[in-house]
C-alpha cells in the first residue's frame, strides 16, 4: 500500500513537472524560436538595396578611374587637365551617396540585430525566472530529462507500473530515448541509400542510353 501511494504521489509530482517544462517549451516555441528565425534571416540575406548600391558603386569608381586617366593624358598632352578634374566631381558625388547609404543601411541592420538578441536573452531570461519560481516542482528531477517527452515516458512507465522510482523511471527513458535515437539514424541510413541507389540507376540508364545512341551510329 506504501508503494501505490509513493506511486501516486510521483505520478501527481511528474505531472506539475510537465505542466511546468511543457509551459516553458511553449513560451519558447511562441516567443524565442520566431525571433532566431528573424535573426537568422536577418544575418545570413544580404539586402537587395545594398547588392544594387555594391554593383553600382563599382560602376561608378571604374567610370571615374577613366575619367582621371584621361585628364591625365590630358594634362600629359596639352599641359591642362582642370577642366577634365572638374568632369569627374559629379562623379565622385555620386559615389560617395551611395557609400552614405550603405552605412545607413549596415547601421540600420546592426540596430535590429541587437534589438533581436536583446530580445531572445529578455525571454530567455523571463523562461529562468519561471523555471526559479516554480523549482519545487521539477528539483527532483535532473535537468537533463527537464522535458515534456522525457517526463511523459517516464509518467507512462509509472502509471503502467513498469517502474516504483524515478530512477528507474530513468532508467528507463533513457532507453526509449536511445532506441528512437537509433530508429531516427536507421532511417536516415534508409533514405541516403535510397536517393543513392535511385542516383545510380539514374546514371546506369544514362549509360545505357549512350552506348546504344553509339552502337546506332
Amino acid at each position: 500500500m506504501t508503494v501505490l501511494a509513493n506511486t501516486n504521489e510521483l505520478v501527481k509530482y511528474l505531472n506539475n513537472a510537465l505542466d511546468t517544462v511543457s509551459f516553458a517549451e511553449q513560451r519558447y516555441q511562441q516567443k524565442i524560436v520566431p525571433l532566431h528565425n528573424k535573426l537568422a534571416k536577418l544575418t545570413k540575406k544580404k539586402s537587395l538595396l545594398v547588392k544594387f548600391l555594391y554593383v553600382y558603386g563599382i560602376v561608378c569608381y571604374v567610370i571615374t578611374i577613366r575619367y582621371l586617366i584621361n585628364a591625365i593624358r590630358h594634362y600629359i598632352e596639352n599641359g591642362m587637365a582642370v577642366s577634365g578634374l572638374l568632369s569627374c566631381i559629379p562623379l565622385l558625388v555620386v559615389i560617395v551617396i551611395p557609400i552614405f547609404i550603405i552605412i545607413a543601411v549596415r547601421a540600420n541592420k546592426k540596430r535590429k540585430v541587437k534589438a533581436l538578441e536583446t530580445a531572445i536573452a529578455k525571454e530567455a531570461q523571463w523562461i529562468n525566472n519561471f523555471y526559479a519560481k516554480n523549482i519545487d516542482s521539477i528539483q527532483q528531477i535532473p535537468c537533463a530529462y527537464h522535458t515534456s517527452a522525457a517526463i511523459k515516458i517516464m509518467r507512462d512507465y509509472i502509471v503502467e507500473g513498469r517502474a516504483n522510482d524515478l530512477q528507474s523511471a530513468m532508467n528507463l527513458c533513457d532507453a526509449q530515448l536511445h532506441r528512437w535515437r537509433m530508429e531516427a539514424m536507421q532511417n536516415e541510413i534508409v533514405i541516403e541509400n535510397r536517393n543513392q541507389s535511385e542516383s545510380l540507376r539514374s546514371i546506369r540508364r544514362s549509360s545505357s542510353t549512350t552506348a546504344a545512341a553509339s552502337v546506332a551510329n
